[in-house]
């Protein structure tokens, strides 16, 4: 639906047409009527974007797959909602086979959402998660530094 809007945004107003996203990132991000109502309403938040700016943004988004064979050397690890729907698994699950490196995870997180790490929407086994990832054995994350 989106691609069909950029599209004609763009044959009727060129590359400059404002597109209004609100409605399918909010919706696409989480279910919970508080936390939209929240992103909805936050004056930091953008959702108007030119048609050329959406088409820069699939870009970049279509090059996730190509980059992600670039990482080499570094310990990966991917955390998706099982409830996300802005992004298919199947999607990351694509990023995850073409990085090279043998420690690389992807986490499912049952109940969640797209927003999984954002302010109020992570609990304790979300962050266990991550400590448990960060303190299995490999060499390559024992020359992790964090700052």
């Amino acid at each position: 639906g989106m691609t069909m809007k950029v599209g004609m945004k763009l044959l009727t107003g060129g590359g400059n047409a404002q597109v209004n996203v609100a409605e399918s990132v909010v919706n696409g991000s989480t279910k919970k009527p508080e936390l939209r109502k929240a992103w909805s309403e936050d004056e930091l938040a953008r959702f108007t974007l030119t048609a050329s700016e959406l088409m820069q943004f699939q870009h970049f988004m279509d090059e996730n797959e190509r980059f992600a064979g670039k990482i080499t050397k570094t310990p990966v690890l991917m955390v998706q909602g099982a409830q996300d729907e802005l992004v298919k698994q199947s999607d990351n699950q694509a990023i995850l086979d073409k990085i090279s490196v043998d420690d690389k995870t992807l986490v499912f997180v049952m109940n969640a959402e797209h927003l999984i790490f954002e302010e109020g929407q992570f609990d304790e086994n979300d962050i266990a998660i991550i400590v448990h990832w960060m303190d299995s054995p490999s060499p390559k994350k024992a020359s992790l530094s964090v700052k």
